[in-house]
This record gives C-alpha cells, structure tokens and sequence, in this order.
C-alpha cells in the first residue's frame, strides 16, 4: 500500500522528465535519496536571497530538481525515513518557495501602482494647468475689452478735435478775410491821404474821408472780435490735443497690457500643452511596457504556483501513506487502474490562483487641454483685435503691435559710457524699471532734462515709450546711446540705466499723429 503512492507521482513525474538513462537518474541507496533532496532543499533556500532576475529561474530549477528526485527516489525501496524527509520538503514549500511566489506577486502589485502615479499626476497636472489657463484667457479678455473701450473714447477725443480744427479753420478764414479788408480799407485811405494834391484841410476832403476812417474803426473792431474767436478756438482745440495725447497714451498702454497679457496665455498653454504631453507619455510607456513584462510574469506565477500545489498533492500521499517505521512492503503493489485513479485525483486538483491576480489601471487618454491661441501680431491676431479700428487715421488706431519677443525682452544701457558710474546691458523685462532718454524721429538729439515733466526717473518699458512719443521723439536705439548721442543732456543719467530700442518708430506711426500734431502746431 505504501509503494503506490510512489508509482502514482513517478507515473506523473515520468510523463514530464522522459529520456534520463537509468545510469543517469538511479540512485544507488536511501542516503543518497536524501542527499539527493536535501541538495533542493539548500538550493531552494539559497535561491530566496538572489536578486530579483534570478530568483523565479532558480526557483523553477528547484521544482525541476524535486520532480527529477522524486523520480529517482521511486525507483528504490522507501523507508519511513524517506518519508519524514518528504514531509519537510513540504514544509519548505510552504514556508519558503510558496511564500515568494507571493511575495513576488506583491512586489509587482507596489511596482504597478507606483508607475501609476505619475500617470495619475501627469491628468491632474492637466487640470491644474487648466486652472492657470482659464485665469490668463479672462485676463486677457478682459485686457482686449478694456482697449477696445479705451480706443473708443480716444475715438470721441478725434471726433471732437475734429470738429474744433473745422471751427478754427473757419474762424481762421473770417479772421483772415477780416484783415484782408482792413489791408484794403488801409490801401484806400492811403491813397487819399498821400496820393492826392487836395488840400487836406478843406472840408470837401474831410467830409469825403470820414467814412472810410470810420469804416477802418469798425472794420478793426470786427477783426479784434474775429481774433479773439480764432485765438479762443485755438486754446480749444490745443487743449483737445492734449486730453487726446493723454488718452492715447492710456489707450497705448492698455494695447501694451492687452498683448502682454495674450502673450503670456499663448506661452501658457504651450508650455502646459508641451509638458503635460510629456509628462504624460512617459508616465503611460513606462506603466504600459511593465504591465507588458509584468503579465508574462504573472502568468508564469499562476503556472508556477499551480504545479507545485500539484507536487504537494502527490507527496502528501506519500506522507500520509507512511505510518510506521517499518521498511516499505514492496510486494504490495496497486494495479495500475489504482495508480491511474490517484494520478487523476491530482491532476484534476482545482487551484485557485486569484490571489496571484494584478490589478491593473485602465489607461486614459491623453488629457485635453486648450488649443494655443494666436500669439501678438500674427495677422489672426492683428485682424480680430485691430481689424476695425482705423489704422492710418492720424488720430485713432492702435499702435504698433508688439511681438512677444519684444514684449518680453528690452534692452537697457549705460546712459554715457564716458561719464559716471558704469553699467553693464540687460535684456530686462518690460516691467522693470529704468529712466528715459529720447531721441529726435531724425536721430539728430537727445532729450532727458527737457522732456515733459523733467527728470524721468524709474519708468517701466510702456512708461518710457510714452513719455518719448508725449515728447514727439523715440526712445533711442542702442546704437544712439553708444554714440555718446545722450551724454551730458541732463538729470545726472550718464551714470544711470536708461532704456533702449534698437527700432525707431515706424512711419506708420509717425503717420497716425505725431508729425501731424507738429505741424498743426507750427500752422496755427
């Protein structure tokens, strides 16, 4: 009874390991059996403190040796000896080879959901992003209507100084007209004073020129009132040049605010699109090629763990079979329908191996974030932005637009590199602070004590454009300030930052006001 347990697991074990010669595979005396399983047994162990790559190798190694053993062992008489050994190689299964199958399979499970995270993190960075986002497209929104608006009412200042040159231009005329008579009034007297023989004293003449004196007088009074409408239209509508000076100048700046601001949300979602991507794609190749690697090895662990529940099932038999220290009978020996019949208990053994089941995360897709809109003057930009205002008008329209690589790199210098304190260029942002000098539109002078309200100290980039162009000039390039253009024109700045660019203003700025306003000026 004892030997059948043997023939049923050498019947299974010979099915797997045919072709071991019997010089091979015989073992010649129990010890030997023992040493034989003793030798897995110290593998097995020994196996358990490599590294990671090699552990389930050696491990499958160890379930080869112990089938090929088992082989072997029934083969030759077994003692209960044998069998007491059999039941701690059971224990050694149990305690040691079963439990790193399990360890193995959790190892891969922190693994897993370690390599989640970033993909985790890489969606909810989207959502931080879009947070950000949604801020810069309502700032700039909000940029875009507070300019519109503010153009709108610089429009009402055109209007009105519009209408004042109209006025003047026709009081101007009657003024003009006015003198043109008195010149001849004048003329006429003249000619009846000095070009005539008549004695002025006789009362004939006298009576003949007292009208025309008389119509001079009041002819002059006429053209006093005339002048004084003229020169009180001509306050007017200077005054109106300045309020529109002063709101352009709010209106330029609101344009620098509004193409700051869409710089910085076209930046912003590029970056974020660009980084979420990236983040994202990398988070997911790492999980998805470790769930690839990981799957096999899952299911090399349920192949691996469902054997040996097998192995443990055939020598269980073994073990219980052995109840006594008495030496196996070898004639009792089953018919083969017996063996047949134990073989199939086991072989049909159900394992569960759900507990060696991963959880895997279901990948999403890649995360959706805003589309870059249109960067500062493109013509997508330019069109929806600008597209109906005036754009030549000497009075309306926006100014020139600035890229975003001109909003967000300006260049300051030393303001004499001869004189004073030296300091070294910077490409500074728009925001910093530095002081004003201006050049003529011609490039021939340089102003800083005599512009607008002296001293221009600590102004940003949009400050220092305006206070040049409330001057009629430019802020000066570079080169300008290098060729000592500015050196000694005041308020100390020859040892001091001053801002720079390297273009003048174009023509079609020039054309939109500046020259204009100079020549209205020098005409009236």
């Amino acid at each position: 009874m004892k030997l059948v347990f043997f023939q049923v697991l050498g019947v299974v074990l010979a099915g797997d390991h045919t072709g071991c010669g019997t010089a091979d595979c015989s073992l010649d005396d129990e010890s030997s059996l023992i040493q034989a399983l003793n030798t897995v047994a110290v593998r097995t162990d020994h196996s358990l403190v490599q590294s990671s790559e090699s552990k389930t190798d050696k491990r499958k190694a160890y379930v080869n040796r112990l089938f090929q053993t088992a082989q072997d062992m029934l083969k030759e008489s077994v003692t209960p000896t044998v069998v007491r050994f059999v039941a701690d190689v059971l224990e050694t299964l149990e305690s040691t080879v079963m439990p790193a199958i399990q360890d193995e399979h959790d190892m891969d499970q922190r693994m897993m959901n370690t390599l989640w995270i970033p993909v985790n993190a890489s969606v909810t960075s989207a959502a931080t992003y879009s947070g950000a986002i949604h801020n810069y497209t309502t700032m700039s929104q909000s940029a875009s209507s507070n300019h519109v608006t503010c153009r709108d009412g610089e429009n009402t200042h055109c209007v009105i100084i519009t209408d004042c040159e109209e006025r003047l231009d026709v009081a101007y005329g009657h003024h003009e007209m006015c003198e043109q008579e008195i010149d001849d009034i004048q003329d006429l007297i003249s000619a009846d004073w000095c070009g005539s023989s008549v004695d002025k004293m006789e009362l004939v003449f006298r009576n003949a020129a007292r009208p025309r004196l008389a119509r001079y007088l009041a002819k002059e009074i006429e053209c006093d009132e005339l002048r004084a409408i003229w020169t009180t239209i001509t306050e007017e509508c200077e005054a109106a040049h300045v309020a529109h000076q002063l709101k352009r100048g709010s209106c330029d700046e609101a344009q620098g605010t509004l193409e700051t601001s869409v710089c910085s949300w076209a930046t912003e979602v590029e970056e974020a699109r660009r980084v979420v991507l990236q983040a994202y794609t990398a988070a997911v190749d790492a999980y998805t090629i470790a769930m690839q690697d990981v799957e096999a090895e899952e299911a090399d662990r349920k192949v691996e763990f469902s054997t040996l529940e097998i192995t443990k099932c055939l020598l269980e038999q073994i073990h219980v079979a052995t109840a006594t220290e008495e030496p196996c009978d070898e004639s009792t020996i089953l018919p083969v329908e017996q063996v047949n019949e134990q073989l199939q208990r086991c072989h049909e053994l159900v394992v569960d191996t759900g507990h060696l089941d991963l959880d895997y995360h279901t990948i999403p897709g890649a995360p959706d974030l805003p589309g870059v809109p249109v960067f500062p003057c493109v013509e997508e930009f330019t069109s929806a932005q600008y597209g109906e205002m005036p754009q030549t008008n000497m009075c309306a329209g926006p100014a020139v637009c600035n890229s975003c690589a001109a909003l967000a790199e300006h260049i300051t210098v030393d303001g004499c590199t001869t004189a004073g304190d030296t300091h070294v260029r910077e490409v500074r942002d728009v925001t910093d602070l530095a002081n004003v000098r201006c050049c003529s539109m011609d490039g021939t002078s340089c102003a800083t004590e005599g512009l607008p309200g002296g001293c221009q100290e600590g102004k940003s980039f949009f400050e220092a454009q305006m206070i040049c162009s409330d001057a009629e000039m430019r802020l000066c390039s570079e080169n300008e300030i290098e060729s000592l253009l500015c050196c000694g024109t005041g308020c100390g700045y020859d040892g001091h930052k001053v801002w720079t660019s390297t273009d003048s203003i174009p023509d079609s700025l020039r054309e939109r006001g500046w020259d204009h306003v100079n020549d209205w000026m020098t005409r009236h």
